[in-house]
């Protein structure tokens, strides 16, 4: 069920109006709790039972850890969580890979097949809400939170249906917390949310049109000047851009609405000074979740520089299998590790500097130009899994001889398409502007309103024939 479609509209239609009448919390939330299976049900209902598992073996695990003071037994408890969650996670989303990249060995040394492919289809969501639900259980181990009373409040903080399949990988101490608590459904929080959701509808519809740009170019790459396969990459990375950044705000939309905020999954990216800020404002649930639960459990910072250096490594190779199940995305993220750990070395560990100064500005505004270029051209492999062609494109923008190709017959570049990436950098101007992706808060009623109005209107425009699907769905 997606949100941009009619089947959402009713659904939402019957459930939000049920909220409002609903007084008390915990009646609240047993409805948001039933929306949340059916919504995932309506994609497909055999797999409920699977968030249901995940579900109550945390609720009893992160109970059990609290109630001992044992160290041995917390670890255990806790080895309990991440061997059911890890468990599922890598059956359902990796063993196919696992056992592709085995009978391809076995077969490059002489012998047969040695392990069966199941073909199973992928559970959605199931990146998300395992990695949500691991979060929880290791901050209850840590002392960091306590443990859910209530399973109805912890069943629907993993299910919450709007961020159910694509994040923000939320944590208990600000979505678990929300729902626990008694919330106000009020204009203000209305027009928030229908803002959110305009503006990601609008993003991706965007994404939809940068798609049937990216598409051609990547199915025949050997077709194209490497102009163009160069345009194909500016196309793609602002695509998938625009899609999830979009269905983020459009389930932080929906959120608000319910009277619960979400967290910003992206902060103007594009504009970072360097490779380093420009993952951590990528899809920042996920990389502040690998910081924390990786990151630093690896060392962090705090045990040297080589040391350092191998743990930027390590999590980016681990961003790559979250990613998906294949050597595509394996290579991506080994790729943009080594560019982060490139980037370390030359730095220094020095960030960008800040200062009005002309020199310092030219400074920054270089290094968002080649953040921006190493991120694109690290996501033409990501692009290869998605599609087809990756390689070939890399190979042919390897190709590029002065700026001769760029007025050629071959680089037709769509004006109405160069538009709408203008608009996106505009978005992420006016965010950083306000210092959120909300940014139109501050301005009078009139404006706020002719804001979602032309937004809305900009992205039923947009919108094609066919409807796609958010593209971290498969993820």
């Amino acid at each position: 069920m997606l949100f941009h479609t009619l089947d959402f509209a009713l659904f939402l239609a019957l459930v939000w109006p049920a909220a409002l009448l609903l007084r008390r919390t915990r009646q609240q939330n047993l409805l948001l709790l039933v929306a949340s299976y059916f919504f995932y049900g309506w994609w497909e209902w055999r797999y409920v039972p699977l968030l249901m598992v995940s579900t109550g073996v945390d609720f009893v695990v992160a109970r059990a850890i609290e109630k001992t003071s044992d160290v041995a037994r917390r670890r255990r408890l806790l080895g309990v969580s991440l061997a059911a969650n890890l468990g599922m996670l890598g059956f359902f989303k990796y063993w196919d890979f696992f056992a592709a990249s085995s009978n391809g060995l076995a077969t490059w040394l002489g012998a047969g097949d040695v392990l069966p492919e199941l073909h199973w289809l992928l559970p959605i969501g199931i990146s998300f809400y395992t990695f949500q639900s691991m979060a929880y259980t290791i901050d209850v181990y840590r002392g960091q939170i306590p443990a859910s009373r209530s399973l109805v409040e912890f069943a629907t903080f993993i299910s919450f249906f709007p961020q159910l399949v694509a994040g923000p990988i939320e944590r208990a101490r600000n979505l678990l917390r929300a729902i626990a608590a008694p919330r106000r459904i009020d204009l203000v929080a209305i027009e928030a949310g229908v803002f959110l959701f305009a503006q990601g509808w609008l993003l991706k519809s965007v994404a939809d049109v940068l798609g049937t740009v990216a598409d051609p170019i990547f199915a025949s790459p050997k077709e194209q000047g490497a102009w163009m396969l160069l345009w194909g990459a500016y196309a793609f990375i602002f695509q998938i851009y625009c899609d999830f950044f979009g269905y983020s705000q459009m389930a932080r939309g929906v959120a608000r609405c319910f009277g619960i905020s979400l967290m910003e999954n992206f902060r103007a990216p594009f504009f970072a000074p360097n490779v380093r800020e420009l993952w951590a404002r990528w899809h920042v649930s996920l990389t502040s979740w690998l910081r924390d639960y990786v990151f630093y459990p690896l060392g962090g910072t705090g045990r040297g520089r080589a040391r350092l250096l191998l743990n930027l490594f390590v999590v980016m190779l681990l961003a790559g299998l979250w990613h998906g199940a294949g050597w595509n995305y394996v290579l991506w993220g080994a790729g943009f590790g080594l560019i982060l750990v490139g980037h370390e070395l030359l730095s220094g560990g020095a960030g960008a500097r800040r200062s009005t100064s002309p020199r310092s500005a030219l400074r920054l505004a270089l290094g968002c130009f080649a953040s921006f270029h190493a991120f694109t051209l690290a996501g033409v492999m990501f692009r290869a899994q998605v599609g087809s062609g990756g390689s070939a494109v890399a190979q042919g923008i390897a190709h590029l001889s002065g700026l001769g190709g760029l007025f050629a017959s071959e680089w037709q570049s769509p004006p109405l398409a160069l538009g709408w990436i203008v608009l996106v950098w505009l978005f992420d101007v006016l965010q950083l502007r306000a210092g959120t992706s909300s940014w139109s808060s501050t301005w009078p009623w009139p404006a706020r309103g002719f804001a979602i109005a032309g937004m809305l209107v900009a992205a039923v425009i947009l919108a094609g024939p066919e409807t796609r699907s958010f593209i971290y769905f498969q993820f």
